[in-house]
């Protein structure tokens, strides 16, 4: 995403020396002109909680909204610590006023600057009634809101062969492109976990019954996912938990031509990260809210 570089000027007036012999105003001039070019990669973790789901843990907590409230915040008590231990630096879970602003700028990209300009926090703060867009008109492959045009694409496919853990890095740091990358994980129950697993082995098995049958040969892809079926399998016998795992990906651009631009560089980036995409014709308002917005939505 673009950057208004005034975050980094707010650090150097409250911690820097202007008036320091040629370093202050070298400085000064290298702020000037690299603040507004900067592109920072924020990351934002959103936690819901299945009042249904959670409903014996919410009633020991008290019940209701308050038993809810309990048990929510000793998960991001939790997830605070693990991150932590994992090498992360939270800086914070956001309060109304920030996640508005992530939401307006989200619909507004050109507003970013004064929202930062106006916060003393040093983040983005805007009122809550105003975060939604002032204008959403939704055409077949994208959408258009207050200050950008956005396409949302679904990740269909994940890499089918093993690959490094920084599979995605082109395409999240693709070059002049400003996108949203949103991974959306469910955690399903152990029971149904293992139905799943037992569904894809007997479908598998199956599959290849009936290519044995007319005289074909099985394939490499085949014997790849039913080795990939065993070892969910194991995992979940060994106490692991099983998500459902959902990807989404917004592409947003000040203009339609930029966006067309934008969209065939994410897709090219895709091929290298071996994962399918596929633009949500006619889903682009449902899917950018899903995607764009740090609203936990599956």
């Amino acid at each position: 995403m673009p950057d208004s570089g005034d975050a980094l000027n707010r650090y150097w007036h409250e911690h820097g020396n202007a008036a320091a012999h040629l370093a202050g105003p070298i400085y000064s001039d290298l702020l000037a002109a690299a603040g507004p070019a900067a592109a920072p990669h924020e990351a934002y973790v959103a936690l819901a909680l299945d009042l249904n789901a959670a409903r014996r843990l919410i009633n020991q907590a008290g019940g209701g909204l308050t038993g809810g409230f309990a048990v929510l915040a000793q998960l991001t008590s939790t997830f605070d610590q693990a991150a932590r231990n994992s090498g992360l630096t939270p800086s914070g879970w956001l309060d109304a006023s920030e996640i508005a602003a992530v939401i307006r700028t989200a619909y507004d990209p050109a507003a970013s600057a004064a929202l930062e300009q106006w916060s003393s926090s040093g983040r983005a703060q805007a009122e809550p009634a105003a975060a939604g867009p002032v204008v959403l008109v939704e055409k077949a492959d994208r959408i258009q809101t207050d200050s950008a045009h956005h396409a949302t694409f679904w990740i269909e496919n994940w890499p089918r062969i093993e690959t490094s853990p920084g599979f995605l890095h082109q395409l999240l740091f693709t070059s002049g492109v400003r996108r949203t990358l949103s991974l959306t994980y469910e955690p399903k129950g152990l029971d149904s976990a293992l139905k799943d697993v037992q569904r894809r082995k007997a479908t598998v098995i199956a599959d290849a019954a009936e290519r044995q049958r007319k005289g074909q040969v099985d394939s490499e892809e085949d014997s790849v996912e039913y080795a990939d079926i065993k070892q969910r399998e194991r995992q979940l016998i060994a106490g692991h938990a099983d998500v459902a795992l959902t990807g989404l990906l917004t592409v947003s651009a000040d203009t339609d031509e930029q966006l067309n631009a934008a969209c065939a560089a994410i897709e090219t980036a895709a091929v290298a990260a071996l994962v399918d995409l596929r633009l949500l014709t006619w889903q682009q308002a449902e899917a950018f809210t899903n995607a764009a917005l740090p609203l936990a939505r599956p």
